[in-house]
């Protein structure tokens, strides 16, 4: 509970890393600095939490492992659509309680190519046609 930066890189053009301040509450309910509000998901080993976004209304997820948590540094994994086109793409990133400086979070996550996919548009097309 309380308050934890989530650290992971955009799905803008820039290689810049994005940082977004979560609140969790005793509850499970979870509202990032923007406004998106969601809930913790507790399961036995491994836990999530799922968000709306506002303005889009799509769905985000982290998918972490519990044993992680408290080290209050973990890795997680985020699933949700890039931003502003209906594409899928899987970040991985980490939670941490300490607030990093930019350069340090770009030295932590590493390469962005070897942190982020994107579902690949042909794949799409074939699955289109089906």
């Amino acid at each position: 509970m309380g308050e934890w930066y989530a650290y992971f890189y955009s799905s803008q053009i820039d290689a810049l890393p994005h940082t977004i301040k979560h609140t969790i509450d005793t509850n499970g309910k979870v509202e990032d600095e923007n406004g998106n509000r969601g809930q913790l998901f507790l399961g036995s080993h491994q836990s999530m939490i799922i968000k709306e976004a506002q303005n889009s209304k799509n769905l985000v997820s982290y998918t972490f492992t519990n044993s992680q948590v408290a080290y209050a540094t973990f890795v997680f994994t985020l699933t949700s659509k890039s931003d502003k086109v209906n594409e899928e793409m899987l970040n991985f990133g980490f939670f941490s309680k300490k607030r990093f400086e930019a350069d340090a979070i770009k030295t932590l996550l590493g390469a962005k190519e070897k942190m982020q996919m994107k579902i690949d548009k042909e794949f799409l097309e074939r699955v289109a046609v089906l």
